[in-house]
This record gives structure tokens, sequence and C-alpha cells, in this order.
């Protein structure tokens, strides 16, 4: 009796013991599988320049995964994060991913991911104006017609940091100068805010812009930016789509 007692309370315990192997087991099969290149079909790899610490190619890599996931949900909006293996090799100063191109993700798609644009919003009207926001403040850009049609502007939308940073901006003393220069790559003096601006949820840019102008600089804005120098190392695409051709 006391035997069959004993096996009785050591069974919550065996059993316990074999649900840990058996999941330490899993665990282990899946980082294995995870790491096996053989399951994905396409493989793209980013050369990076200008990058020098572990720090540096995580920031590439985050940036390129994110453009990635983005290209990749243009075509399957259901994919909202990355499935596959990311790396990145300092030896070789790249960045790659291996995933499964079921969308059917282009080499030209996998070419616009490396744009970069270096948006600054500086006081006054010169290159070495004080930056009062950048793009790690802005969340989006848009090309639309001002109210009453008569010219094209750039709207630009700020997170919630930049949103309470500009308030305080628009809201200082009359004494300080309002005057905001967008400025595109440290180099170029895209427009000027405009003082609807001042009561505006968003940012409004006005320039010398027509449609064409005004839709590439927002589309440019919106690529985002990567302090670092980048071009395609390697890209070999599974699922690449053609044009239908009748014979």
């Amino acid at each position: 009796m006391k035997k069959l007692l004993c096996i009785l309370l050591c069974l919550p315990l065996l059993f316990t013991g074999c649900g840990e192997q058996s999941s330490s087991m899993t665990q282990s099969q899946m980082v294995d599988e995870a790491l096996d290149t053989s399951r994905y079909d396409s493989h793209v790899a980013f050369k990076i320049e200008g990058a020098s610490t572990d720090e540096d190619y995580k920031k590439a890599l985050d940036e390129l995964e994110k453009r990635l996931v983005k290209a990749l949900a243009v075509l399957d909006p259901s994919i909202n994060s990355f499935y596959g293996i990311k790396n990145y090799n300092q030896a070789s100063k790249t960045v790659e991913f291996h995933f499964n191109n079921s969308p059917g993700l282009t080499e030209e798609a996998v070419n616009a991911m490396i744009s970069s644009c270096k948006a600054e919003l500086r006081k006054g009207d010169k290159p070495d104006g004080q930056i009062l926001f950048d793009n790690e403040h802005l969340s989006g850009a848009s090309a639309k017609l001002r109210q009453g049609g008569k010219d094209w502007v750039v709207t630009l939308k700020f997170d919630i940091e930049g949103s309470k940073l500009y308030t305080n901006f628009a809201n200082a003393s009359d004494s300080q100068d309002k005057t905001l220069t967008l400025w595109i790559d440290g180099k170029t003096a895209a427009g000027t805010v405009a003082r609807e601006s001042v009561s505006s949820a968003d940012i409004v840019v006005s320039g010398d812009f027509n449609e064409q102008s005004a839709k590439d600089l927002a589309h440019k804005i919106k690529s985002g930016y990567i302090p670092y120098k980048v071009s395609v190392f390697t890209c070999d695409l599974a699922h690449r789509k053609t044009d239908d051709k009748q014979a």
C-alpha cells in the first residue's frame, strides 16, 4: 500500500519532468530549423558602408527589415512581420535576409528599399540653423493642393513627441523667429513652413512645387533615413513576376 502511495505521489513529478524535457527538445529543434537556410527560397544581402560597430549594423539590419516587411506587405497585406533568417557580417560589411518570397517581391522593389532621405526642419533659412525636427519625429509625408487649388505643397506629420515640440515652438513669444526651412540631405532647401501650419495638425511646406515634384519629395521623405551608404550586394528572388506576353 505504501509503495502504491509513493508511486501515485511521484507520477506528477515524472510527467512534469517529461514535459520539460519535451519542451526543451522542441525548442532546440525549432532553433535548428530556423538556422536552415535551405528552407527559404530567396536571399537578399545589402552592402553597408560607413558602419563600424555591432550597434551600427544592428540599426541598419532593423531599418532594412522594416522596409522588407513593408515591401512584402504591399503585395500581401496579411504579412505584418518578418519570417525568415536575418544576419549581419562585419567582415563582408553586409546585412542579409533569407525568406520565402511567395508574394512575388521584385528586384526593382528591393532596389527601392535602399533609398534614403535626411529631412531636417531648421530655424531660419540657412543650412546651419538650429535643427528643431528631423526624420526621428516625422511619421508621414504627402503631397496635396493648397486650399483653393492654386499650388502644390508637401505636408508632414509628426509623431507624438514631434507634435509637442512643434506646439511649443508655434506658441512661443511673437518675438521669436518662426521661420522654418525644410532641408534635404543637409544641402537642399526644399521649402519653408507655411503660416497655416501654426494652427494645423500637419506641417505645410510650401515651395516651388508642381504636382510631380511635390509627390516625389513626399515619397522620398517617407522612404526614411539610413545614416550609411547602402547598396544591393546580392539579390536572388524566387517567384519573380514577369509581364504576360502573347505569342
